[in-house]
């Protein structure tokens, strides 16, 4: 546990990751089962939880993805995997709201949705110290001013769907990890996020054909740069606070440095290359 969280805010609170795979669990996808948690036990540092061991091994990095060859079985098992998931009826999660949702979400847009997470975004920051960050105070503004009008019902999104999130043997995908970027807003979320990987590897098209004929939702390119600019917000938050902790002394874990040489370029990279448009 880090002595100071660089995410303190919705599903990666470990307490409410717990809950929501609990829900998910009950649906059959493949995702860790929660067994037990255990939330601030004195003398422990940090809250966790059990799981069963679950076999296979992560197929390739975040960043690595264009220096290694995946398999195209391998990436149209991904697009089933999004299909599927993007169909749990948000029913499933109705202890999860309960518990951690404000009244009404359950009957939210993915409009909605997005503008009331933007605002819970503003208060984090607001509330937590970061560094000074141009970057970021630009892409709130962008964010806000570019909500699409979207009257669907959200689905359950990964937020974090890629090759470094899964366990495979082969091209068989024994589990998605990694669940504190979940939330619920739109499906092109995930295909935003994904894409710059599989079109490395594959035809793009052919990509969300699969996803489509798979039973995934109806989407909208339309969509995709503001939901690939709002992935980049939650990923720059974090490395904010990452090399904030370092700086101030708070960590001495120099792998957040790795973080402002690393991931910082390439999300923002991500993020500029969705967002020109000229405004």
């Amino acid at each position: 546990s880090d002595p100071t969280p660089i995410m303190t805010h919705g599903i990666f609170e470990l307490e409410q990751e717990f809950a929501l795979l609990r829900d998910l669990a009950r649906s059959g996808f493949p995702a860790p089962m929660p067994i037990e948690l255990a939330s601030k036990l004195p003398g422990v540092d940090a809250s966790f939880y059990t799981m069963p061991r679950l076999p296979g091994r992560v197929p390739g990095s975040f960043l690595g993805a264009h220096q290694q060859r995946f398999p195209e079985a391998l990436l149209l098992r991904l697009a089933e995997l999004l299909a599927e998931l993007h169909r749990v009826p948000l029913a499933s999660f109705s202890a999860y709201f309960a518990q951690y949702e404000d009244a009404g979400a359950l009957a939210e847009t993915i409009e909605q949705r997005y503008r009331r997470n933007l605002r819970g975004w503003r208060a984090y920051v607001a509330a937590v110290e970061h560094l000074p960050s141009p970057f970021i105070t630009w892409l709130f503004d962008w964010l806000e001013r570019n909500v699409p009008a979207d009257t669907r019902t959200p689905v359950l999104t990964h937020g974090d769907f890629n090759v470094h999130n899964v366990l495979a043997e082969g091209e068989t995908v024994t589990a998605v990890l990694d669940w504190e970027c979940a939330d619920f807003g739109a499906p092109e979320l995930d295909l935003a996020y994904i894409q710059p990987h599989v079109s490395r590897h594959m035809d793009w098209d052919r990509f969300v054909a699969h996803y489509r004929a798979s039973g995934g939702a109806e989407t909208d390119p339309a969509r995709m740069p503001f939901c690939l600019a709002y992935s980049v917000l939650r990923t720059m938050l974090g490395g904010n606070r990452g090399a904030f902790n370092l700086q101030r002394g708070h960590s001495r874990d120099l792998r957040y440095v790795m973080v402002e040489l690393g991931f910082a370029p390439a999300f923002m990279q991500m993020a500029l290359h969705g967002t020109s448009t000229g405004e």
